[in-house]
């Protein structure tokens, strides 16, 4: 650390402007990237957007709900009962 002071003690006023000047340039290049030229096709504030949920908005009976429940819950049942070559 004490060499990068040292060496910086010894430039001119005017290599220090022109370093700040380079360093702001390429402050600005990276900046103008990062907000007007990047590509941010297809996201979203939180990043990609999420997929499509086709039964947005849709509502279904409960008969139909409780239906689908009793039906995954045979099929689980069905599944830890399976062994060896069968669970495949």
């Amino acid at each position: 650390m004490r060499n990068i002071s040292r060496s910086l003690g010894t430039t001119t006023p005017q290599q220090r402007k022109w370093l700040l000047f380079g360093m702001a340039g390429l402050l600005v290049v990276f900046l103008v990237w990062f907000f007007v030229l990047r590509d941010t096709e297809g996201q979203g504030p939180g990043g990609t957007t999420p997929p499509p949920r086709p039964a947005l908005g849709k509502t279904i009976p409960y008969e139909d709900y409780r239906a689908s429940i009793r039906e995954a819950l045979v099929q689980v049942r069905d599944a830890e009962s399976l062994s060896g070559d069968e669970r495949k």
